[in-house]
């Protein structure tokens, strides 16, 4: 069946000849891309991510701690049950 073909496609397969420098090149392709440096429009995109990152932490921090005071606030309020409007006079 179509395994069949594919064993008679890879008995097709013949060796070729390399030249002798040809292992060295790629090695020194591998390795030149190893050695490589980000470009400089990377690190500032790096940077300004996380820039952006920390000042959205910091907001959210800023925001909880503000409307947990706020519940602890209505907390106290509801506990000594007073009024949490500011009308002076009931109508």
């Amino acid at each position: 069946m179509d395994i069949e073909k594919k064993l008679e496609r890879l008995k097709q397969i013949q060796v070729v000849e390399t030249p002798p420098y040809l292992l060295q090149l790629i090695k020194s392709r591998i390795q030149n891309l190893i050695e490589g440096k980000a470009p400089a429009v990377w690190k500032y995109a790096f940077v300004a991510c996380a820039i952006i990152v920390a000042l959205f932490n910091v907001t959210l921090l800023l925001e909880v701690t503000a409307e947990h005071k706020i519940s602890q606030i209505s907390t106290v309020v509801s506990s000594l049950q007073l009024s949490d409007s500011n009308q002076l006079y009931n109508d």
